[in-house]
């Protein structure tokens, strides 16, 4: 994976490049010693550093339901606009094929 040590501390002259290149999961932890210095609530500091566990009432399902494409060209290509647009910053991951 890319290193981002060099991001570590707060840099508003390299934020737009920060943005590029930071996974959006995940992209407060490289900002964990800006939130240190600017609360003590110990629940927030540790959220943006280790991330939030969410607990669920019961196991989700092993399985996904497919989606039917739309016949409707508008909604189409409104739908790919959308998932390219959440492919281009990095929001959602493509399926592999043996995982489809």
């Amino acid at each position: 994976g890319k290193s981002f040590s060099r991001f570590r501390k707060w840099d508003t002259a390299n934020l737009d490049n920060v943005c590029d290149i930071l996974p959006i999961g995940g992209r407060l932890r490289f900002f964990a010693d800006q939130w240190d210095s600017s609360t003590s609530d110990a629940w927030v500091r540790d959220t943006i550093r280790f991330g939030l566990a969410l607990e669920f009432s019961s196991t989700p399902p092993n399985f996904f339901i497919s989606c039917p494409i739309s016949r409707d060209p508008a909604k189409r290509n409104l739908m790919e606009t959308a998932i390219n647009h959440l492919l281009d910053i990095r929001a959602i991951q493509p399926v592999a094929q043996d995982q489809q």
